[in-house]
Order: structure tokens, then C-alpha cells, then sequence
């Protein structure tokens, strides 16, 4: 009797709730903007898994808490599909299914972080039973049996797919074992298909030929054998590109067919038509040098500006591919410079590595008063070229000749500033970097980052004696920047060095002012500096005495 009392005190309190909740200011919003407001929540706290462990995981239930306040809310929730669309396959299989129920049938967000984790979900069957109303999917596969069993899901029409990514994280043994996607992905039906991001997989460019793709991103591991013949026919390649002409964006990382030399010149003297993209605007390319060179000679794209376009060749001087197959590209590219010029530009040498990025200004220029007197010059304006090598070899002279023969494309005249990362790979000598520097008249700034390369000092001594400003490197040199370098004795007596060519640089009032930026420098160095210029500029927050 007692228990049934009580009961009923329940039901009239779950009632007063109720009636209390109705009356509260927020629950008179009508459902619809109820539910737009948990569609925000929805976004920015998604539910995800704290920590996994293979017997007790802890997970974040995120916005689904909203649906705990009462019961108004958690009707309004459920009753509203679109809200249950995001469906993280790592929080389990529970939590899968009981979402897709709830999703019903509108369109569908679908991400596995990591498809290797015991989560129990069926993801090939998963992909099989709703891929005709999934709208996003992301993949990143690290479990072997399962990124084989997965791939042909995908061969099933996609009507509403938007957005799909697939990334093997596998390490497999042999290229015969590496994944290749089908070659009816998707059934060939995606008309909705926008962004398409593939990594690590196998695949023929014709698969690929979705008219609907605007953003086209594709990375491969460079050190896997390419077994598969349409690799090899670069016309396929070109076709399927030429078949996806609302392109916008395009990235490509050793995703190009792999040519002999002797196929590539073939290639190059044949008659195969240019392909236009009429809506590129970006295009990042990695790959092979003799691969890029011919996909940028066969390749219009009258939107795709030089700020939009990044390249990083990779050579193999010892089997015939230098930078001679990329020259052509980079003339054009320098040509059309006609309009502007370069007045900044960044050198970044590191080991097996070289790239350039110049711009069209920077600030502040000769006379100009910056924002703050203590912030050196920096580029500014358009970036009018991003290029690069790796894969460079190790005999200096050669490496050198490969920098020289872009060096010599470049419009230098009316380069004002000048800044080095690095250095000692690619120009290994004070003769190179003489070879270089006698061309920027006109350079008033220059910039050491992280390092300070001992030949470029000796090679901006050379000269000096004899007094003759024209003649020494750099001759209109008027500020430098030392940013991230250690200027101190045990650095093979850096700061030495440095002292002494700021001292021969005072003798032809050439260098006035210095910039010490995140420098390990002791206080002798920091006097030394002090007493070869007319002014330092110390970035006291970052600076380290000892």
C-alpha cells in the first residue's frame, strides 16, 4: 500500500515538472528553432571517447546532455533526425546502431577516426546498408583484414555523398598487399560528390572522373612499388582530370603516374591536347620532377594564380631527373611576372632540401616608419612563387647547379629583402653564395633564421679590403635580422664571426641597425654586437643571458 503511495507521488511530481517546464521562457520556442538551437550545440561539442580501453572505456556524451534537462528537450531531440546524423564509429557499435536508427534516413555524417579499434561495429556492412543516404564519411584504416573488407562497400551509388576521405594507415609489406580502390567506386554514381580525399590507396584515374568534384586531394606513400599498369599511362591521368572540370582546388602528392624517361620524352614530343580547368584557383603539387613537369606542360588554367600555386619537385640527378624538366614551367611562371616583381624572398636550405618563396613587397620599405620601430621588415604583399626540390644529392657542386639554374629564371633586380633558413646543403661554399649574391644590388635587408651558415659570412667578407662598395655582396645592405640562432662562442665561435663582419660592414657605413630575435646570446656577445652597429634591437621577452 505504502509502495503504491508512493508511486503516485511520483506521478504528480513528474506532472508538476512537466507543467512547471512548460511555463519556463525557452520552452515556448517553438520545437523547430528548439532544435536548430541544439543543431549548433550539435557541432561544436560532438560526443567522442575520453579514453579507450579495451574493457571499460570512459566517453563524452557531448550535446546529447541537453536531452537529459527534460523531457520537452529529449522529445524535441528525437524527434528531429538531422540532429543524430554525426555518427562517430569509435564510440561503439551500441551507440552506431542506436544513432542510425534515430538519423532514420537523412543524410548522414560518418567518421572512424581508427578503423583497427575494437569497437564491435560491422563497418563494410555499416557502409553497405546506408552509403545511399550518407552525405560525409571519413576513414582512417589501420587494421589490415578490415581496410581489404571495407573497400568493396564502396562500390554501391552514392546519391547524396559530399564529402568522402579514405586514409590506409597500414604499413604493408610489398605493393602487392597495398589496397586498390574499385573501379566502379561508388557505382560510378555520386552526382552530389564536392570534396574527394585519398590517401595510401590504389587506384586507376579513371575511377576517379566524377564531374561533381571540386576538390580533388590524393597522397600516396612515394616508397611503394606502383603495380598497377594504369599508373603508367599518363594520357589516363590527363583524361580524368580533363572529366572533373569544376575543380577548384587540387593536391597532389606522388599521386602521378610514374614515366621511364624514355615513355616521358616520348610524351612530351607527342601531340596530346592540353587539358583546361577553367576553375582551378589552387593547385599544391608534390611529386617527381619529370611526373610535374609534364602535368603542368599539359595543363590551362586560366583562374589559378601564382599566389594559388605551390610545387616540390623531387629529383634524381643520378638517373637523368634534374630540374632541367621543370625549367620550362618555371619560365613561364617568372614570365608572367611582367606586372609585378620580386622584393622579397625567403631561401629555406635544409638537409636534402631546397625551397623558395618570393613576394611582390615588404614592410617596411625604404623610408617608411613601421608600426612598432622594434619589429624588423618582413615580406608583404603577394606570394608570387612557392617552389621547391628534395631528393637533392650530396656532391656540393651538383646540388649548387640546380639552385643556380632556377636562381638564373628569377627577376632579382628589385629584390629588397632577403631572408636564409638553414643553409650549407645547397650552396656548401662562399663561392656560391657569391655567385648568388652578386645579382641583389638593390638588397637593404637580410635575415638569419635558426642558422647562421659560416659561407655565407665568409662569403659577404669577400672583397671588403679593397674597399669598393659595389663590389662586395649585398652592397646596399642596411639592417640585419638574427632570429632563433645560437650567438655564442661554443657555436664554432658564431659570435666571433659575426662581430668581426659587422665591424668590416661599419667601415663602408653600409649595416646600421640589427634585429636579435629568440637568439641563446651571453652578455660579451651582446656588448660586442652592441658596439659594431649604431643600433640593436633586442627582443627582450625571448632573449637569454648567460
Amino acid at each position: 500500500m505504502l509502495a503504491l503511495e508512493m508511486d503516485a507521488v511520483v506521478q504528480v511530481l513528474c506532472s508538476l515538472h512537466v507543467c512547471y517546464n512548460a511555463l519556463a521562457p525557452v520552452n515556448r520556442l517553438p520545437p523547430e528553432v528548439l532544435a536548430h538551437v541544439f543543431s549548433f550545440l550539435q557541432v561544436v561539442d560532438r560526443p567522442s571517447v575520453v579514453e579507450y580501453d579495451p574493457h571499460t572505456t570512459e566517453y563524452d556524451i557531448g550535446w546529447i546532455y541537453a536531452t537529459h534537462v527534460c523531457r520537452h528537450w529529449r522529445v524535441v531531440a528525437l524527434e528531429h533526425s538531422s540532429l543524430w546524423s554525426n555518427i562517430l564509429l569509435d564510440l561503439g557499435s551500441r551507440w552506431a546502431k542506436e544513432f542510425l536508427r534515430r538519423a532514420r534516413m537523412a543524410p548522414i555524417t560518418f567518421k572512424m577516426v581508427e578503423l583497427g579499434m575494437a569497437t564491435g561495429v560491422d563497418v563494410a556492412g555499416t557502409i553497405k546498408q546506408h552509403l545511399g543516404h550518407i552525405r560525409e564519411f571519413s576513414i582512417a584504416a589501420r587494421n589490415v583484414g578490415e581496410v581489404h573488407s571495407f573497400l568493396p562497400s564502396l562500390r554501391g551509388a552514392a546519391p547524396v555523398l559530399e564529402k568522402a576521405s579514405l586514409h590506409d594507415n597500414v604499413r604493408h609489406r610489398g605493393g602487392s598487399n597495398t589496397p586498390m580502390l574499385p573501379a566502379d567506386l561508388f557505382g560510378r554514381t555520386a552526382p552530389r560528390l564536392r570534396h574527394l580525399k585519398i590517401a595510401c590507396f590504389r587506384f586507376s584515374w579513371p575511377t576517379l572522373a566524377f564531374g561533381s568534384i571540386s576538390h580533388l586531394d590524393i597522397e600516396q606513400d612515394p616508397r611503394a612499388p606502383r603495380l598497377d599498369e594504369e599508373l603508367h599511362d599518363f594520357e589516363h591521368c590527363l583524361r580524368a582530370l580533363a572529366d572533373m572540370p569544376r575543380l577548384e582546388v587540387i593536391e597532389l602528392k606522388y599521386a602521378l603516374p610514374t614515366l621511364p624517361l624514355e615513355i616521358a620524352a616520348s610524351f612530351r614530343a607527342s601531340d596530346t591536347p592540353r587539358i583546361t580547368l577553367p576553375n582551378l584557383q589552387n593547385l599544391y603539387l608534390h611529386d617527381y620532377v619529370v611526373e610535374c613537369g609534364l602535368l603542368l606542360e599539359h595543363l590551362i588554367a586560366p583562374a589559378l594564380l601564382p599566389t594559388e600555386t605551390r610545387i616540390s619537385c623531387t629529383l634524381d640527378t643520378a638517373r637523368g631527373r634534374g630540374s632541367a624538366y621543370i625549367l620550362p614551367w618555371l619560365a613561364s611562371q617568372v614570365h608572367a611576372l611582367s606586372e609585378s616583381t620580386i622584393r622579397a624572398l625567403l631561401i629555406e636550405d635544409l638537409e636534402d632540401s631546397l625551397h623558395l618563396v618570393a613576394w611582390d613587397s615588404y614592410s617596411p620599405r625604404r623610408g617608411e616608419l613601421p608600426a612598432d620601430p622594434e619589429n624588423p621588415p618582413e615580406p608583404a604583399g603577394k606570394r608570387v612563387l612557392q617552389f621547391g626540390f628534395d631528393g637533392l644529392a650530396t656532391e656540393a657542386d651538383e646540388v649548387f647547379a640546380e639552385l643556380e639554374a632556377v636562381w638564373k629564371l628569377l627577376p632579382l633586380n628589385d629584390l629588397k629583402m632577403l631572408s636564409v633558413i638553414g643553409g650549407g646543403y645547397t650552396c656548401q661554399t662562399a663561392q656560391h653564395w657569391v655567385t648568388l649574391l652578386y645579382g641583389c644590388q638593390r638588397v637593404v635587408h637580410l635575415v638569419f633564421t635558426s642558422f647562421c651558415e659560416l659561407s655565407l659570412l665568409k662569403a659577404l667578407e669577400s672583397r671588403m679590403p679593397m674597399g669598393r662598395r659595389g663590389m662586395t655582396p649585398l652592397p646596399a645592405l642596411a639592417t640585419v635580422t638574427f632570429d632563433e640562432i645560437e650567438l655564442t662562442s661554443e657555436n664554432e665561435d658564431l659570435d666571433t664571426k659575426i662581430v668581426k663582419w659587422l665591424y668590416l660592414r661599419r667601415s663602408l657605413e653600409e649595416v646600421n641597425k640589427v634585429y636579435i630575435r629568440k637568439c641563446v646570446i651571453d652578455r660579451k656577445t651582446r656588448d660586442r654586437i652592441e658596439g659594431a652597429v649604431s643600433e640593436v634591437i633586442w627582443d627582450d621577452e625571448d632573449r637569454q643571458w648567460y
